[in-house]
């Protein structure tokens, strides 16, 4: 742990060194965190900068990639505060952009992995997530949208399924998480899969849990999706899924407005909310959040 702590440290600290912005933003959150809490975060961490390490990633190549990512949301939410919409709407207008752009996946993913570390919301997400994963157990976890890998592998490590299947669109995606499991050494069994999770048949009615984390906002149809998920669930199957309201990111295509129009897409495919989270990115009063268009992270676990 104290390897881990010294990474963890030292990352925010090349933060700090080239970006003053995200240097009082991270310096504001750990200064909220107990020296328990700060120990957790620790541990969090350390299997995803050591594996980037591992691959030939320096911290400070982290920190630059962190920064970066945090630049391109800064655009997207001055765009926001202008237009009231998205810049894009159409999954054509990003898949050359982002997803098929390997450099640019690249960067953005470990930036987004970091982010995984160092925001308040993310942690509490994650938290969320892990409390009821770790009472869950069957035969299938599947996850749509492995992204940069992190809550894969820590299903693969902290939970009792048979069996663990991934799918994304972005082989960058699947690369990275190939690289983490490779790091762990684990002997169970898994399948990473690139396609559209649309196109896929051989789950429905088999899933005993579903993760998905943010994707919803990526989709120009979420409603499809849900219905997609609700059909893959067993009866009494469990299902993680988060998303945002009001969230401008380059690859963001779907716009939330508030949290019960998140709501809305698990009723009417029949899932049940079970529990939800939901936090303020933007410090917005609650009384104010529909009227100011509040910055929102919202996760539920919802049974069929």
């Amino acid at each position: 742990m104290d390897k881990s702590k010294s990474l963890l440290v030292s990352l925010i600290n090349n933060i700090s060194n080239i970006d003053c912005f995200q240097k009082k933003s991270v310096e504001r959150f750990f200064s909220q965190l107990t020296e328990v809490q700060f120990k957790q975060v620790e541990e969090f961490a350390d299997d995803y900068l050591l594996a980037l390490l591992d691959k030939g990633y320096s911290l400070e190549e982290m920190a630059e990639d962190y920064s970066w990512m945090c630049r391109e949301i800064l655009k997207e939410q001055i765009y926001f505060k202008r237009k009231k919409h998205y810049r894009y709407n159409r999954i054509d207008d990003v898949i050359d952009k982002v997803y098929n752009n390997k450099t640019y996946m690249k960067r953005y993913m470990i930036g987004v992995g970091i982010s995984q570390i160092l925001w308040e919301n993310h942690n509490l997400m994650y938290k969320f997530w892990l409390q009821h994963l770790s009472k869950s157990k069957g035969k299938t976890y599947l996850e749509i949208g492995i992204g940069h890998g992190w809550f894969f592998t820590s299903a693969v490590k902290n939970s009792g399924f048979e069996e663990y299947v991934g799918v994304d669109i972005s082989e960058t995606s699947l690369s990275m998480t190939r690289d983490l499991l490779d790091r762990m050494g684990t002997n169970l069994k898994y399948e990473l899969i690139l396609n559209d999770i649309m196109e896929l048949t051989q789950y429905d009615n088999s899933i005993d849990f579903v993760c998905m984390g943010e994707v919803l906002e990526h989709v120009e149809k979420p409603q499809l999706l849900i219905d997609k998920i609700a059909s893959m669930m067993k009866r009494g199957g469990k299902a993680y899924i988060s998303t945002c309201a009001n969230a401008p990111v380059i690859d963001h295509i779907y716009l939330f407005n508030n949290i019960e129009e998140i709501r809305e897409l698990f009723y009417t495919a029949n899932l049940r909310i079970m529990d939800e989270i939901i936090v303020c990115n933007d410090n917005t009063p609650k009384d104010l959040w529909e009227q100011k268009k509040a910055n929102l992270s919202y996760a539920a676990i919802v049974e069929r």
